[in-house]
């Protein structure tokens, strides 16, 4: 990919890693996963993800080690039975046994936001093909 900087005379190049890590593969697409959930804090409020998306604490929104930018995930409360649909934008968490990061909006709606780390089961609901991936936004 190149890309020329409005105030650099050069052309610089690099790769593109937004969508670098594994995806789960097709015959585990429907497969569940479970783990502990916890949410982003309120400051990230605004910041950018790995997918170059914004992240904002109103909207449906997760971070997964694996799954694909854009796909989408079932996320059940093992304890409440309380579940919501997600949209995968940014990578983590990277602590052994967690396997989401929730927005705030997400972790409202399953329960999560008094217990701050609850188990949860996770299952595909609609996965995205590479040329369907978001592209991020210019800003």
């Amino acid at each position: 990919m190149r890309y020329i900087h409005k105030n650099h005379p050069y052309e610089t190049f690099y790769k593109d890693y937004r969508n670098a890590l594994p995806c789960a593969t097709p015959q585990f697409a429907a497969a569940q996963q479970r783990g502990k959930a916890t949410h982003y804090a309120k400051y990230m409020n605004g910041h950018r993800t790995a997918s170059g998306e914004r992240l904002w604490n109103d909207s449906l929104i997760c971070a997964h080690r694996t799954h694909k930018f854009g796909t989408l995930l079932k996320v059940r409360n093992l304890r409440n039975g309380k579940e919501t649909v997600v949209r995968v934008i940014d990578r983590g968490p990277y602590i052994k046994g967690y396997v989401i990061d929730l927005s705030i909006a997400a972790a409202r709606a399953i329960g999560l936001l008094g217990a701050g780390v609850v188990p949860v089961e996770l299952t595909v609901v609609d996965k995205r093909e590479p040329d369907d991936a978001p592209e991020a936004a210019n800003d």
